[in-house]
């Protein structure tokens, strides 16, 4: 496999769609909306890439009736300076790379985990009213430096620039004074899909913002027409109830693979 130049990441999204691959954060990779990097066998007609975000989630794409070199992939993945972040989150590795990944979970060099994928359920969502002297609008410009607090890297980490985020998309910010308490924004759009991501200060907890603001949001990327989802970590307790509050549905569990490349 070799790296392809980022005009040649559409050619990847026919095998991304075989797969079934709707990870947001990978598309956006394929249709070049946040940087990253694709590796394919072939740069017009590929059978197997790997597609890594520029923040370092990444994923395997293969066609059924490929035969892959696990020993190959396993070298990029887990070794390859190829691939530019040193850390690395691999989305559903599958069964046949998790026995082989045994070895060096037991040793401590890779962490395994599980994750829940949630579909919306298309209900008719009614957004409450914010607590007194709090106010629910879009995201400003002037309000990046508050957002700093919140310590996301936001929006660099995911969409590269200020300029990048507010072309293609937008954030819903709880606000009390000049403070933002509370922020729900997508962390990529990709194949008509939004990955929410949601974040409140800790000393504005209990206050339902993080429930307020991703109402708010969703009612909004649904007006876009953009599906929204969410994805969190099955023992993230928190962030399990807000999807289960917001009228998300449980569509799959997978495994989520983190390590440095060693």
């Amino acid at each position: 496999m070799y790296q392809l130049d980022s005009s040649k990441y559409a050619h990847v999204i026919p095998l991304a769609d075989a797969a079934g691959v709707e990870f947001p954060i990978i598309r956006a990779v394929l249709e070049n909306r946040q940087e990253g990097q694709v590796f394919a066998d072939d740069d017009l007609n590929p059978r197997t890439a790997i597609v890594c975000h520029k923040f370092g989630f990444l994923t395997i794409l293969n066609r059924h009736e490929t035969i892959l070199s696990s020993d190959e992939v396993l070298r990029i993945l887990l070794h390859g300076k190829e691939i530019s972040p040193q850390y690395r989150l691999w989305y559903d590795p599958g069964a046949a790379f998790i026995p082989l990944l045994k070895p060096y979970i037991d040793a401590g060099k890779v962490r395994i985990r599980e994750r829940i994928r949630y579909r919306f359920r298309d209900a008719v969502l009614d957004v409450p009213e914010p607590p007194n002297g709090w106010r629910i609008r879009s995201l400003e410009r002037s309000d990046l430096p508050k957002v700093v607090a919140f310590k996301l890297d936001f929006p660099e980490r995911f969409w590269g620039s200020a300029n990048n985020f507010f072309s293609q998309a937008f954030a819903v910010v709880a606000v009390q004074g000049e403070e933002v308490g509370s922020i729900c924004y997508p962390a990529a759009i990709g194949a008509g899909k939004a990955e929410i991501d949601v974040a409140t200060l800790e000393h504005a907890r209990g206050k339902l913002l993080a429930h307020i603001v991703s109402q708010r949001f969703i009612r909004e990327i649904l007006r876009r027409g953009i599906e929204p989802t969410w994805d969190c970590f099955a023992a993230n307790e928190p962030s399990v109830r807000l999807a289960q509050h917001l009228d998300f549905k449980e569509n799959r569990r997978y495994s989520f693979v983190t390590f440095n490349r060693f």
